[in-house]
């Protein structure tokens, strides 16, 4: 076994990285939601404007912000799971 993964060898150097997307874990989406909104089954839905007029990547907080909880599925299996509070 070999660590191939390229990254900092603790969580404190990811938190106080001046590169902020430096090998991230990305959220519920990738991209840009244009101006902030969209619509489901007739419901409008205002998000955070956080790139220009634009949402991107799950907005003012960002998921590569949060510290996930990591679950062995197997050898060669990790899960990453998160309860996100309501309109995070």
């Amino acid at each position: 076994m070999k660590d191939i993964v390229h990254g900092f060898l603790n969580l404190r150097d990811y938190i106080n990285s001046k590169e902020p997307y430096f090998v991230t874990t990305i959220g519920r989406y990738v991209n840009r939601i244009a101006k902030g909104k969209f619509q489901i089954d007739g419901e409008d839905f205002k998000l955070a404007i956080n790139n220009d007029e634009n949402h991107l990547l799950g907005g003012l907080k960002e998921s590569h912000n949060i510290v996930w909880t990591a679950h062995k599925i197997s050898v060669n299996e990790i899960e990453f799971t998160r309860t996100s509070p309501d309109m995070e």
